[in-house]
């Protein structure tokens, strides 16, 4: 990764950018991850359970972390699961103050989405990727599925949101319960395209890169985790137009779009079978 500090807190000093990224945020986790590819010291600086409800509230946590200060390569996520009124607030002096929400965090979910997967093994097969994520959303329009559509830096993620899914049980010690559910959704699609769908990643604390944050990855500069806004946005995808340095200043009041906005699951689980 070029590691360009300079380029990544420009970046993250955008309002149009945070206010952005915000959207996503209300009533859920942030975390801020440090990849695998990292210093074994930079990795100790994982850091989860976040609350970021305002610009006030993320650029509290940057400060907090000391993440320009330290240049740590942080890569953005917040929770697929949603929460009543969100994560507690943090006590960064004592990290551990909230263990026991942990493990009772099921009972203040609101929702959980469906989160589809496409992960490139490297950036050399997301040409692959992308006709893999071609056929899934054929699929989906033609069944008239609701879903968002986000290259996610080297991949692409499909999200059905909470309030397209009949109520399922949160609780992930009974089974059957929605993970298992949504699995078995994935390994479907998994089976009929692509082994590049990660059928790994269904339980109740999954996390998914936070759209519009940066996607840092060791053999290329940062690259932006983009969410599409109409057909022609994706049909004319290029992930070379995705340099965060090409899309600066570009992205203000863009917001999220769900493809088949007035559709239904239905005719996806009459799809799988079911």
């Amino acid at each position: 990764m070029e590691r360009d500090f300079k380029v990544i807190k420009e970046w993250y000093s955008d309002l149009g950018v945070l206010y952005e990224m915000i959207k996503s945020l209300k009533g859920r986790e942030l975390a801020l991850i440090v990849p695998k590819w990292a210093s074994e010291e930079e990795r100790k600086r994982t850091n989860r359970m976040n609350r970021a409800h305002s610009v006030q509230n993320l650029t509290g946590v940057f400060n907090c972390i000391r993440w320009f200060q330290d240049e740590t390569p942080y890569n953005l996520y917040y929770s697929i699961a949603s929460y009543k009124s969100g994560v507690p607030y943090k006590d960064f002096k004592d990290p551990k103050k909230n263990e026991s929400w942990k493990t009772q965090h099921h009972n203040n979910m609101t929702g959980y989405d469906f989160f589809l997967d496409i992960d490139s093994p490297s950036h050399a097969f997301l040409p692959m990727a992308y006709d893999d994520a071609f056929q899934i959303k054929k699929l989906f329009d033609y069944e008239g599925v609701p879903y968002e559509l986000r290259f996610s830096g080297c991949g692409f993620h499909f999200i059905i949101p909470a309030k397209y899914w009949a109520k399922m049980d949160l609780d992930p010690r009974r089974l059957p319960n929605i993970y298992t559910v949504f699995k078995q959704i994935a390994s479907k699609l998994s089976e009929e395209f692509t082994e590049f769908i990660d059928t790994g990643i269904y339980d109740s604390r999954r996390v998914c890169k936070l759209p519009y944050s940066l996607a840092l990855y060791e053999d290329t500069t940062p690259l932006v985790c983009y969410p599409f806004v109409d057909d022609d946005d994706f049909k004319n995808f290029d992930f070379r137009d995705m340099r965060c340095t090409n899309l600066k200043g570009k992205l203000k009041g863009r917001g999220l779009h769900i493809f088949n906005e007035y559709g239904k699951v239905d005719g996806l689980i009459r799809w799988c079978g079911w």
